[in-house]
């Protein structure tokens, strides 16, 4: 479907820059390291945002976490949605974030980048395999790294429209 834009419904600024997640909320899927991130990102540049699709039993914490000073106001839970709701979604956001080190195949990274969306991914089994450092996404090391890749992502935006052009391109490497 066609993207979703997140600000209105949220009652964000136009000019928000939306970063997503997407997936189950789990702690060994490491979501808090995105929430940490943003929460590091924000503290020089007021537009940024995070909309977390999914749910799970990390979620209670992964809201608490989301209650705190840094992040409060700036984070959206939506829970689980329907298939094609939840990408129309990731679709709308401006740069997708991965934390995890357990997936060994990262499918939702691809499906961010066929959505068009640049990302920014902690590195771990399969992260190279999906995303292309430096064209369609960056890839990091730690939660620092990735609080910088999201403020560089936001402090440029035609670099952000260009790895999205990157992603919608290259994503087609994945058909069957």
């Amino acid at each position: 479907g066609a993207p979703v834009d997140p600000r209105p419904a949220r009652g964000w600024p136009s000019d928000a820059m939306v970063v997503v997640t997407m997936g189950r909320l789990a702690t060994e899927k490491s979501v808090e390291l995105v929430l940490d991130a943003l929460g590091i990102a924000a503290v020089n540049d007021e537009r940024l945002r995070l909309l977390v699709i999914g749910d799970g039993p990390a979620a209670p914490s992964l809201r608490a976490r989301a209650a705190r000073p840094d992040l409060r106001g700036r984070v959206v839970f939506t829970g689980l949605l329907p298939h094609l709701e939840a990408l129309a979604s990731v679709a709308g956001c401006d740069a997708f974030a991965f934390a995890s080190r357990t997936d060994t195949q990262g499918l939702v990274l691809v499906e961010a980048l066929a959505c068009g969306v640049p990302v920014v991914a902690r590195s771990g089994p399969g992260v190279a395999d999906s995303v292309r450092s430096g064209i369609d996404g960056m890839i990091v090391d730690d939660v620092r790294g990735l609080a910088t890749a999201i403020a560089s992502l936001a402090s440029d935006p035609d670099r952000r429209r260009e790895m999205a052009a990157e992603a919608r391109q290259g994503a087609g490497r994945f058909d069957l």
